[in-house]
């Protein structure tokens, strides 16, 4: 079973509070326009090891991409279980043909969207916190 998520990455550095003077506003220049890139990690809940791969789109190919790279390292595996947020590149059509591609092969993926889910998250989240809760030994 692996947790799935995206993030962006901001190439520019972002501009911070500077102080000045009533009534003077200071100029602040900046490198260029801001770009991105994504990141589309899996992190595997049994070993902690995290998958990454990235591009400078963040949409359901970047999330294709990310499942190949799945299949790819667990060559074994009958089936992938793969907990996802309700975003909308996991449900995507492209998203869906790759899915029925993939199926062929040894290694088939799952993806749980857990939008409806709010008991299921009210329940990990409490069980999170009585975790964190208890002492150390």
């Amino acid at each position: 079973m692996l947790y799935s998520d995206e993030v962006d990455i901001h190439m520019n550095p972002k501009i911070g509070r500077y102080w000045m003077p009533k009534g003077y506003q200071r100029k602040v220049l900046t490198p260029g326009q801001n770009k991105k890139f994504y990141l589309a990690g899996a992190l595997d809940a049994r070993t902690g090891q995290l998958h990454v791969t990235g591009a400078y789109n963040k949409n359901a190919a970047l999330f294709c991409q990310m499942l190949d790279l799945l299949v790819v390292r667990y060559p074994k595996a009958n089936r992938i279980h793969l907990i996802v947020d309700n975003y909308c590149i996991h449900s995507a059509k492209l998203t869906q043909r790759h899915l029925e591609a993939l199926d062929g092969r040894r290694a088939a993926l799952l993806a749980a969207l857990l939008s409806g889910l709010e008991s299921h998250r009210t329940r990990v989240a409490g069980l999170a916190r009585e975790r964190h809760s208890q002492p150390s030994l």
